[in-house]
């Protein structure tokens, strides 16, 4: 029993590594491998919510044709979820040291990267700049514009005006013309001699009556209707 707590093993003096048999296996060949998560993930299948530090027995195997600056390999991790037992894979990313979702889950929230802030600041500060150059170039087309058509607008507004000014008088000549043309001859007024008005006043009519009667001369009757009547009162003396 005593060998089996021996750590050291013997080797002979005419071993070789070189010949001992090594064995062929596939470029994405999985290893199994106890881990914890590295961030809180929530499951697509199910939302289910599985938090970081969670323990799991995954499956990790090299992502091919992915070397980070030449010399540092990227690892494909395969996971369960711990309610439905769906396939959750990520892999890890050197570049930002930190590990990406592929699939069947997504991440919380996304990791603060002061260099990616950095850029993203830099890029939206040139952004800015360029936005900035355009609208200014905007504004200084649109003023031109702006000028070239409130001159044309005050040079039509005096041609209009002076037309406008032509068309009233020519209206105003023409009206004139068609009231003297059309309107009738007034009738010549005939004059009357001025009256004074008396006032009226109440008078006895018995007076009146009188009054005429002693004014009215006595009727004077002709020569011949005389002498007729003397020779009939001869005759009648006579007689």
């Amino acid at each position: 029993m005593g060998e089996r707590k021996v750590l050291n093993k013997y080797y002979p003096a005419d071993f070789d590594p070189a010949k001992l048999p090594r064995r062929r296996q596939p470029q994405n060949h999985q290893i199994k491998v106890r881990m914890m998560l590295p961030m809180s993930i929530r499951c697509c299948s199910c939302g289910n919510y599985m938090y970081q530090g969670t323990k799991f027995n995954s499956r990790k195997e090299d992502v091919i044709r992915e070397i980070y600056l030449g010399m540092i390999k990227v690892f494909r991790f395969y996971i369960k979820c711990t309610n439905c037992s769906s396939e959750i894979t990520m892999k890890t990313d050197p570049k930002n040291s930190d590990y990406l979702i592929e699939s069947g889950a997504t991440r919380n929230f996304e990791p603060s990267n002061p260099d990616k802030e950095i850029d993203d600041f830099e890029e939206d500060k040139m952004k800015s700049i360029e936005i900035r150059a355009r609208e200014l170039k905007r504004q200084a087309e649109s003023v031109a514009s702006i000028e070239e058509l409130r001159s044309m607008k005050s040079r039509h507004e005096v041609v209009n005006l002076e037309a406008g000014i032509l068309d009233f008088l020519h209206h105003q000549e023409k009206k004139m013309d068609d009231k003297l043309m059309f309107s009738p001859a007034r009738p010549t007024t005939k004059q009357y001699p001025i009256v004074p008005i008396v006032k009226k006043r109440k008078v006895n009519e018995d007076a009146v009556v009188s009054f005429v009667v002693k004014k009215r001369k006595p009727v004077q009757k002709p020569k011949e209707d005389i002498d007729t009547a003397r020779s009939g009162l001869g005759l009648l003396f006579l007689s």
